[in-house]
């Protein structure tokens, strides 16, 4: 009798711990919209920059579950740039790639619902490492 109620308890145990996992299946972030901020960084030709110099606008157009796409805008001593992309939410539903159509690839984090961190790295003669901090529009 004591081995039929051992086993009962384990098989309720199991079942109500694999339940309780699966009722919390976490979603990928919803990251649709406009975000804005500025950057700091270290460029091959401007040597460093500090959070005056460049302004940005992440335009996230579309969202299919963790693949988006959409435009980085540039304002600064550069002119006015645009950089589309095509990008993931990595596995862990915080780390970013971004494939840029124009040159490069770009990583960052989703630090909470209101505040992306992307990482700028270009190689070669005019090459640069840049963090941009960037808010979410309301």
């Amino acid at each position: 009798m004591k081995v039929t109620s051992g086993f009962i308890f384990v098989f309720l145990v199991l079942f109500i711990g694999i339940s309780l996992a699966s009722a919390e299946e976490v979603s990928e972030p919803q990251l649709l919209g406009n975000w804005t901020g500025t950057s700091v960084g270290h460029y091959a030709n401007l040597g460093y920059i500090d959070e005056g110099t460049f302004t940005y606008t992440l335009a996230i157009l579309e969202q299919n579950g963790r693949v988006l796409n959409g435009t980085l805008y540039e304002e600064g001593i550069r002119g006015n740039k645009e950089y589309p992309f095509s990008g993931i939410i990595g596995q862990d539903l915080k780390t970013l790639f971004f494939a840029d159509y124009i040159k490069g690839y770009n990583t960052g984090f989703i630090v909470d619902d209101k505040l992306i961190e992307l990482i700028l790295l270009v190689d070669g003669n005019e090459g640069l490492s840049e963090v941009c901090t960037l808010t979410k529009v309301e």
